[in-house]
């Protein structure tokens, strides 16, 4: 870690009044010390990184909603390198990819308030959602006995022991608006835990009551655990809005049969991209921007390319693109992909070109690049040697500020 900041480091040195910043989000985490192999809650889950490791755990609330924190690093762009894993442990459960994603829009990475995030995944093993913990029965949190579940560590810097799902015992020491405090009794959640659930009994039904967020580093003395009740507002939209038949024509779909008409059909040019079409005769049956065209399944109401968010797609922000980057080629804004100039991925039809700051993007190539930016900017035209470093430089930053946000994220 420290060797890749003193290289940013020196990489914004190189650059002079043009310095590259790295951001990097606090993390805190928090398999169950003190616990015991769990082979039930079938709703607790694994979430994993695209090497395939452990990255948080989290709950199913929902037939197609997962639960979990924010602070896992799961959002609408980053979720393609994540998956859900239901099962007794990572290496023997069953994936699903994680068809859309929502960060609490208050979640604070310095002090952790609001820590929440809500996944919506496709078609798993049929699993029973948990109840969650509402308002009107809150009283029990104080010096309640709490159940923990998680896939993570068994001790701080035992990393041997993740990616088993395990439980154990907390006891609840205080409790604010929005958290509350446990201690062990003997269990604690540790690393790996993070976003996983705290269990509360209410009359003769346990429900959901806390997602853990953080703990002390050694996993000996607390854990602090977002509270589900207080969230209801952010919750329950999210969950309506994932429930089956709730999804119009040429709106993004989530899994088949989340459409209230017609088939969650698949872009051509991108398999990220999934929305509804409907069955149509004509073109007028279909709303604006789509038309009426012959599929295997009949004729249905499909976009003409580039499909709404996909790569070269017109946007006018960043929140319209399927991988967060709405730029400017030429006179209109469409959307782009970040990429590498030094080895570029783009697809056919479309070139690696700088847009703004450190950042390169996938762009359509019969389109304009963004003019010069002033002082640092660069422009294609220029192919001094100077300006071959800067580039390179520039490249190199982006790449190894990505791989410090992917690390980041794995030690939750």
């Amino acid at each position: 870690m420290r060797a890749t900041r003193r290289g940013l480091a020196l990489l914004a040195a190189a650059l002079g009044a043009c310095g590259v910043q790295a951001q990097q989000a606090g993390r805190e985490s928090a398999a169950i010390t003190n616990g015991q192999l769990d082979g039930d809650d079938p709703a607790v889950v694994a979430i994993v990184g695209a090497d395939g490791r452990l990255a948080c755990t989290g709950t199913l609330i929902a037939p197609h909603v997962v639960l979990t924190a924010a602070h896992c690093g799961v959002t609408s762009t980053s979720r393609f390198d994540f998956q859900v894993v239901f099962g007794p442990s990572v290496d023997a459960g069953t994936r699903v990819a994680i068809s859309g994603a929502l960060v609490h829009p208050q979640y604070d990475a310095a002090s952790f308030a609001n820590d929440l995030a809500l996944l919506a995944i496709g078609d798993g093993p049929t699993v029973t959602p948990v109840a969650t913990l509402t308002s009107s029965a809150a009283s029990a949190l104080p010096s309640a006995s709490v159940r923990v579940v998680g896939y993570g560590e068994t001790a701080a810097d035992a990393p041997a022991s993740l990616g088993v799902k395990r439980s154990g015992t907390s006891l609840v020491t205080s409790v604010t608006a929005t958290t509350f405090a446990v201690a062990p009794a003997p269990a604690l959640q540790c690393s790996g835990d993070s976003g996983g659930p705290a269990f509360v009994t209410v009359g003769a039904t346990e429900l959901l009551a806390g997602v853990i967020s953080r703990g002390d580093a050694q996993c000996l003395s607390d854990d602090t655990e977002t509270r589900v009740d207080a969230f209801g507002a952010f919750v329950q939209p999210f969950v309506d809005a994932a429930a089956p038949g709730t999804i119009v024509a040429g709106q993004p779909c989530w899994y088949e049969g989340h459409c209230a008409r017609g088939t969650c059909a698949t872009a051509p040019e991108d398999d990220r991209i999934r929305y509804c079409a409907p069955p149509c005769a004509a073109d007028v049956d279909c709303p604006a921007g789509m038309r009426c065209a012959s599929s295997s399944s009949g004729a249905r109401c499909e976009y003409p390319p580039p499909t709404p968010g996909a790569l070269g797609s017109a946007c006018t922000s960043d929140g319209d693109c399927l991988d967060g980057a709405c730029v400017t080629a030429g006179s209109s804004p469409v959307c782009g992909r970040r990429c590498d100039p030094v080895n570029p991925s783009c697809p056919s039809g479309f070139a690696c070109v700088h847009a703004s700051g450190i950042s390169f993007d996938c762009l359509p190539a019969s389109a304009t690049s963004p003019s010069p930016s002033k002082g640092c900017g660069i422009s294609r035209a220029r192919t001094s040697g100077r300006t071959s470093m800067i580039a390179l430089a520039l490249a190199l930053a982006h790449t190894v500020a990505r791989r410090l946000a992917r690390r980041t994220a794995a030690r939750s």
